[in-house]
């Protein structure tokens, strides 16, 4: 079971990104040779989703970060909650942690996919040699092909025994994003979701998305108002248990994809793709209602009864479940 207090991370801390030491500044740069104008993109996809994210996620949570104030403008509670966005430079402490190890092979690591695809581009050259030769004559031989694999098979399989994509399953916080719950604000870390986006083959644009709606997850479970104008108590909030304030905002995340994946069906297959790189944290919520996906509902029910009575430990919040959809958690 998770118990690691969420508000126990960077975030929690109000520690920001590092875009300046040169680890940093190397897997930056090598990035942005392999994905140029990353930071604009990024930013206009920010741009394009950000009200249409807050809409869904005002619709599915039944959560305002704001509150029509009629008769209610000079109480205290009823004052409208703004959460700013921001694309900022940097890694956060935690990513650039793992990566300053493997800062040498970043240059390999960023196009371990291409070195696949080759060997697959080769099989296929070799199969049709005598076609291709046709095609266009070649002093390369069959042999120089088999050899070329063989070669770049050993390079990846070098490249798995280095290790990065193991250690960065390990990590229990938010790191292509982050939502800084004391301020409060979210930041979108353009280089990360650039890097994510390169070692594992997943569209920026969807990936972007999928932080977006994950980090406002996190301001609407924690200060979105119900109908009483009730929000999640901060202290409580930082002291939840990781899988219940990853799990909330990972649960609406995917909700908010399967809304839009007429419109924009790369952010589906972005947040299907970057779960299966996620330590259980991030995945502990797909066994919520993995037998009733209906109840959906019972999750929000679950959530404002955790809010409104302090439920920091996951155990609790799974009984909550448990009782609100009248039904056993299935592991």
């Amino acid at each position: 079971m998770f118990t690691q207090k969420w508000g126990d991370s960077y975030y929690g801390h109000n520690i920001g990104p590092d875009a300046d030491s040169p680890s940093a500044r190397h897997w930056i740069e090598q990035l942005e040779h392999y994905q140029p104008n990353l930071k604009q993109r990024v930013q206009r996809t920010v741009n394009q989703w950000n009200l249409i994210v807050r809409d869904q996620l005002r619709n599915e949570t039944a959560l305002r970060l704001s509150i029509e104030k009629e008769n209610k403008i000079n109480h205290p509670e009823h004052k409208p909650t703004q959460i700013p966005i921001k694309v900022v430079d940097g890694l956060p402490e935690p990513l650039i942690d793992i990566l300053r190890r493997y800062s040498e092979q970043a240059p390999i690591l960023l196009n371990e996919n291409a070195f696949t695809d080759t060997v697959k581009g080769l099989l296929i050259a070799n199969n049709q040699f005598s076609a291709l030769q046709t095609l266009c004559s070649s002093q390369i031989s069959q042999s120089d092909l088999a050899n070329a694999s063989v070669w770049l098979q050993q390079i990846l399989e070098q490249l798995r025994q280095i290790g990065i994509k193991p250690k960065l399953r390990e990590l229990n916080q938010d790191i292509l994003g982050a939502y800084f719950f004391n301020v409060p604000k979210v930041e979108i870390y353009w280089a990360a979701i650039g890097i994510y986006a390169q070692l594992y083959s997943i569209s920026i644009e969807g990936l972007c998305l999928v932080v977006l709606a994950h980090e406002l997850a996190h301001a609407y479970t924690h200060r979105g108002k119900d109908i009483d104008g009730t929000t999640w108590k901060t202290k409580d909030f930082g002291n939840a248990d990781l899988s219940i304030v990853e799990g909330l905002a990972q649960f609406y995340t995917k909700t908010v994809c399967e809304k839009l994946a007429a419109r924009f069906p790369a952010a589906l297959e972005a947040y299907q793709a970057l779960l299966q790189t996620q330590s259980p944290v991030y995945t502990e919520h797909e066994q919520w209602i993995k037998d009733h996906p209906h109840l959906k509902e019972a999750v929000r029910f679950s959530m404002i009864q955790c809010r409104s009575e302090g439920i920091v430990r996951y155990d609790y919040f799974l009984d909550v479940l448990k009782h609100v959809g009248n039904f056993p958690f299935s592991r």
